[in-house]
């Protein structure tokens, strides 16, 4: 095969003893992919190229979807998760809500105050009342408030919180096959934190706490600690079917093993063609533990698996990883960091301050990351039109449609920054609109960018099951794109090379390929096939055989 050449690919380099739990099994001759939808985010698919990139899409469209109407009362803080246990389901947005703010908010809008309290200063209000509330939406844009009875809040029980006092609370379904139905769903929430303790001098408990219930709504705290490690951020954690384990990402120090493996892992996990970043201990990391029984002490030593490296500014680090599975492809995890800037004094006036801008990061076992671009997935606004110096991604997913739907925490400064500078109509939008949807194409997030001109990609020898090939993919109005089935050994098949097949052109999320009008695969089922794509002013983004 002819040897892969520009193919633009932007990452770092992955670099310690291998963890005793990750076992990296030797890559496939030729990978099976069955049925099931295949991204183009790296080069597994990609054994010979020419003309064509790697692409980070941020999303399309940014709608506000919270507080709206009640903000008077709902400071939502960026800690907050969405579920949506199948796709075109009913939503639910868990809001960590600092109604502490509450009376602050009220007192700026009527005009006792002059200027917002400033944090610098000793002016915000102590970090005492918070609490989770459950949020529902069937179409994802709008929210309802529902009244559950459930916590009494305020001496009322006629609200929509779940859960008081803890700032980092994480919710989950759980998709164990082998989970009892009272604890389908679980949350895990951090004890140790002083603002979310009655008596913050003397806190009676440290680490990670789990909750169960058998709706979402009626919580139980097991009683035994998970660990008793200093965390801090949403703890996002999950039954991964690929490993038949629980996975958990945590903010704090981890023991740095994976870096050794890196190459092998490239080799392994995109056939060598991939280079994975290498992550260096500097302020905020994260660790990443794969348990068998989420409920059991996290005796494992955590694997310290992304933060910032050597080609990130000084004095930058990631808040969070936001990380997620993403459940409509296969061999897919995704991460949407924010990279934190600090800004030292009399910048950051209180040493802890900073713009923090949403990036983007891919992984095909949630271990070993790649940074296709290390530009915004999220990009501020004018600083001249609201100081939008801050995004933060919520927790999760929700795909209506051919749509995927993300949220995200808009602040109108930076991490610890004033508000005041922002004019009173601006602040009063802010408070108003700052739960943003952001709005994303299915399979959107990376995609092959061939050239105006025209480029081609080759893909590995694959086999498949099915009938018909799909591609999602956007020509634009001067692109085209055309698809040739080779042998294993790269020699076009009768009746599928790039003369039978009928011009492509379009934006399509599942376009049909047909050559000479017929789009019958059958006969190929089962034996090793290779993807020859040629395209020009096009974005590929996957591929399906149905």
């Amino acid at each position: 095969m002819t040897a892969l050449v520009a193919l633009l690919w932007h990452s770092t380099p992955a670099a310690c003893a291998p963890p005793l739990h990750l076992s990296l099994n030797p890559p496939p001759p030729v990978r099976d992919v069955g049925s099931r939808r295949q991204l183009f985010m790296d080069r597994r698919f990609v054994e010979a190229a020419q003309g064509v990139s790697l692409v980070v899409n941020p999303p399309a469209e940014h709608l506000p979807v919270l507080p709206g109407e009640g903000f008077e009362t709902e400071f939502i803080n960026g800690y907050s998760t969405v579920i949506q246990e199948h796709a075109d389901g009913p939503l639910r947005l868990y809001a960590n809500v600092l109604d502490d703010y509450a009376p602050v908010v009220r007192h700026w809008l009527d005009g006792k105050l002059d200027h917002w309290p400033e944090r610098s200063q000793g002016e915000t209000p102590a970090i005492r009342d918070v609490t989770l509330r459950l949020y529902e939406s069937v179409d994802g844009l709008h929210f309802t408030r529902p009244r559950l009875g459930v916590i009494e809040h305020h001496g009322s029980r006629d609200n929509n919180v779940v859960l008081t006092g803890r700032v980092e609370a994480t919710p989950f379904v759980d998709t164990n096959p082998r989970c009892a139905p009272e604890e389908r769903w679980k949350m895990i929430t951090s004890e140790n934190t002083p603002i979310m303790l009655a008596d913050p001098a003397h806190p009676p408990e440290q680490g990670l706490a789990l909750w169960v219930s058998p709706d979402g709504i009626r919580w139980t705290r097991k009683p035994k600690m998970l660990t008793n490690d200093t965390v801090e951020t949403p703890i996002p954690a999950w039954w991964d079917e690929r490993l038949g384990k629980y996975v958990a990402y945590e903010r704090r120090d981890g023991v740095n093993t994976i870096v050794d493996r890196v190459e092998e892992a490239a080799r392994i996990l995109t056939g060598g063609r991939d280079v994975f970043f290498r992550p260096s201990v500097r302020s905020r990391a994260t660790s990443r533990v794969e348990l068998d029984d989420i409920y059991s002490t996290w005796t494992q030593p955590p694997d310290f698996v992304f933060s910032t490296d050597e080609l990130d500014p000084p004095g930058t680090d990631f808040y969070q990883t936001s990380a997620c599975r993403y459940p409509w492809a296969e061999d897919v995890y995704l991460a949407f960091p924010p990279l934190y800037r600090h800004t030292p004094p009399p910048v950051g006036l209180d040493g802890n301050d900073g713009p923090l801008c949403t990036q983007f990061a891919c992984s095909r076992d949630g271990v070993f990351w790649m940074r296709p671009e290390r530009k915004p997935y999220l990009r501020p606004g004018l600083s001249t039109q609201g100081g939008r110096s801050f995004n933060f991604m919520l927790l999760g997913l929700a795909r209506f449609g051919d749509t995927i739907y993300q949220y995200y925490k808009l602040q109108g400064t930076t991490h610890h920054g004033s508000l005041n500078t922002l004019s009173r109509e601006e602040l009063r939008r802010f408070l108003g609109a700052n739960i943003i949807c952001a709005r994303q194409r299915l399979d959107g997030f990376v995609s092959l960018d061939a050239e105006y001109a025209g480029g081609w990609i080759t893909t590995p020898p694959v086999v498949f099951s099915g009938s018909r090939l799909v591609l999602n993919l956007d020509t634009e109005a001067a692109g085209t794109a055309f698809v040739e089935l080779q042998s294993a050994a790269g020699e076009p098949l009768p009746g599928f090379t790039l003369a039978d097949c009928d011009e492509i052109g379009g934006n399509y999320v599942s376009r049909t390929v047909t050559w000479r009008g017929a789009s019958d695969v059958s006969a190929l089922a089962g034996t090793p096939v290779r993807l020859h794509i040629t395209m020009r002013a096009t974005k590929l983004y996957a591929f399906q055989f149905e």
